[in-house]
């Protein structure tokens, strides 16, 4: 009796410290922040030192108002994050403090409003979460066709996609004003979660701007394996450096069997049929490693299918199973439940009105063409694949960019041309650069991972064998 009395103190002990925790930040002490599921109308952000904040934002407002709203202007020397303090309030009048720190956002001029000198933020919080977020962008809506990304955001994660978790709400800096503003969670790991998805290694194109020639992908989030970690997650980078290589073109990539991209079609077919993009820079993807293929991220797409006059022409060619599936996909949505979504995720928008955009994002998946199963796997593509990897690499060798190659005993090989390569070790950060970026340096030369095998510096040929292979770690 007595064991059974110290196990419920300790018990008790337990759910007090986990209920402290969680509480200790907001104004209700019942109010738990881990099981709070309620969106919040306001994000007030302050800033430790706003005088240095005002300065450096007044300074990238008067930089950035003469160029065009698209164009891109790199504006690192204005994107340090700055300590602040995070007050988060919820509808019920409840208010919760968090440790941050904020930072500008985008670097395009939509991302700002230089009359109300504004921009869309981006917020990590240290010790709190909004809805199991810790890592959030607060984004101007123009910047992403404002009612558009909250309903295409919620409509693929109704479809099952990976998709962040976006709401509408209202944000304001150093207490001036507030203004409303599109939340989207930042962190893979978190949109993994949030998208029910096991953890794993997530991928995105290269937002090299200036050099999209050669831009590639590259990793976002490292997975960690546990056992031969960086051996896996390169395999991973090379299957979808040459996707990104062959320009996701379908008459290509069919060729080489361990290439599964059904899923990236579906997703192709859904954002073109709602007026979005496809930009190789902006797209991000999970490698599913049980079932050895990649799975899209809604990410970036500035899909227009709520305008009255989005017309959609479709251009590309799709396997028969692939619009079908995306079209049982719409079938199965429950409207009753995704209106709820929308409404409280800030979208104002009929019931009616949701049946007739689904109706109308159905017809127009439907208007794409279709090709058979067999329809583009012959050599004379494979041949033309080469030709494709042959051009590029001549093009790195213009820009005087040599190669990087991994070894299996965790080294690596660097090529500055066919005949002048040697072996170096690299630190574990250094690992990291070149699985992580689009360049990496060494001794002030750039050396650029495109596959694992260096073969391909003598017989400019992909290997077939190799990308037709089911399993990836073989």
């Amino acid at each position: 009796m007595r064991k059974k009395l110290v196990l419920f103190i300790i018990l008790l002990n337990f759910l007090y410290i986990d209920l402290s925790f969680a509480n200790k930040n907001c104004s209700n002490v019942n109010f738990n922040v881990r099981k709070n599921n309620n969106i919040p109308n306001l994000i007030s952000v302050e800033t430790l030192d706003s005088r240095k904040w005002t300065k450096n934002l007044l300074k990238m407002l008067t930089e950035t108002k003469d160029i065009s709203k698209s164009e891109y202007i790199s504006l690192d020397k204005y994107r340090n994050y700055y300590k602040a303090k995070i007050i988060v309030q919820y509808k019920n009048g409840i208010k919760c403090s968090f440790n941050g720190e904020v930072k500008i956002h985008g670097g395009t001029r939509n991302h700002r409003d230089n009359i109300k000198q504004i921009t869309s933020l981006r917020v990590k919080l240290f010790d709190g979460n909004i809805l199991n977020t810790t890592h959030f962008a607060l984004l101007l809506p123009k910047t992403r066709n404002g009612d558009n990304e909250i309903f295409g955001a919620n409509l693929f994660a109704e479809l099952g996609y990976i998709s962040p978790l976006t709401f509408y709400t209202n944000t304001s800096v150093n207490k001036i004003g507030s203004y409303k503003v599109i939340f989207q969670s930042r962190e893979d790991k978190e949109i993994l979660f949030f998208s029910k998805k096991r953890d794993g290694t997530v991928l995105s194109g290269n937002k090299t701007r200036g050099d999209k020639e050669l831009s590639l992908a590259r990793i976002s989030y490292n997975y960690n394996f546990n056992e031969n970690a960086n051996y896996k997650n390169f395999k991973i980078l090379e299957k979808l450096n040459l996707i990104y290589l062959l320009n996701f073109d379908s008459k290509q990539i069919r060729n080489f069997e361990g290439l599964n991209i059904d899923k990236i079609k579906e997703y192709e077919a859904l954002v073109l049929s709602m007026g979005g993009g496809l930009e190789k820079e902006d797209r991000k993807f999970y490698f599913n490693n049980l079932k050895n293929n990649f799975e899209p991220i809604f990410n970036d797409t500035d899909i227009r299918i709520l305008e009255n006059n989005f017309f959609y022409i479709p251009k590309t060619k799709y396997k028969y199973k692939e619009i079908k599936n995306v079209i049982n996909k719409i079938n199965n949505i429950n409207v009753d439940n995704f209106h709820k979504k929308l409404i409280s995720n800030g979208l104002d928008i009929e019931k009616d009105e949701i049946t007739m955009i689904l109706q109308k994002i159905k017809k127009n998946v439907k208007l794409n063409n279709t090709f058979k199963e067999d329809e583009y796997t012959n050599d004379n593509e494979i041949s033309i694949s080469n030709k494709i990897l042959d051009t590029y690499l001549e093009k790195l060798f213009t820009n005087e960019i040599g190669l990087i190659f991994y070894n299996k005993d965790n080294s690596f090989t660097i090529c500055k041309a066919v005949n002048n390569c040697k072996k170096i070790n690299l630190s574990e950060d250094k690992i990291n650069t070149v699985l992580n970026s689009h360049i990496i340096k060494y001794n002030n030369y750039k050396y650029k991972y495109i596959f694992e095998n260096k073969d391909i510096l003598n017989n400019k040929k992909i290997n077939k064998n190799k990308f037709s292979k089911k399993k990836i770690f073989l």
